[in-house]
């Protein structure tokens, strides 16, 4: 759930051993640094996934809104079925029930996500800074 939707005080009066509500002073922190620690991602529209493929784990994607997304707010690049590997949750009810099958096989999706990091992130050899660095060289 995006931090905006949550319903903050109900959440803060639970106790979970392994879920962590950030802060206000933590959103405007680089949320990229917190996700080798996540065990899944959960996310709608935002490109974060694309990054998060990166590490080979398990997403769920909740296009709640995805009709009045694309009619208001703005068209994908590409099909969103086609680029999302990992159940669609059309509801927090769809999103639980993601959740519990992702405990229990998370690599079922592996190999869609593979498929889909190869093809937006083709380099995953920790070397893009040289190849940066390579590219402003050639160019001075």
């Amino acid at each position: 759930m995006h931090y905006c939707g949550l319903n903050k005080e109900k959440i803060k009066n639970h106790k979970y051993d392994r879920i962590y509500l950030l802060q206000d002073e933590d959103i405007n922190q680089d949320v990229y640094k917190i996700l080798p620690f996540t065990d899944y991602l959960i996310t709608d529209y935002s490109s974060v996934y694309f990054d998060y493929m990166l590490l080979n784990k398990p997403i769920i994607f909740a296009p709640f809104d995805i009709d009045d997304y694309i009619k208001n707010d703005r068209e994908f690049y590409y099909n969103y079925n086609d680029v999302t590997p990992g159940p669609k949750a059309y509801n927090w009810k769809e999103v639980l029930k993601y959740i519990n099958k992702i405990v229990r096989e998370p690599n079922r999706y592996k190999d869609q996500r593979k498929i889909i990091n190869q093809k937006f992130n083709k380099y995953n050899d920790n070397k893009n800074c040289q190849r940066v660095v390579n590219e402003i060289i050639k160019e001075i």
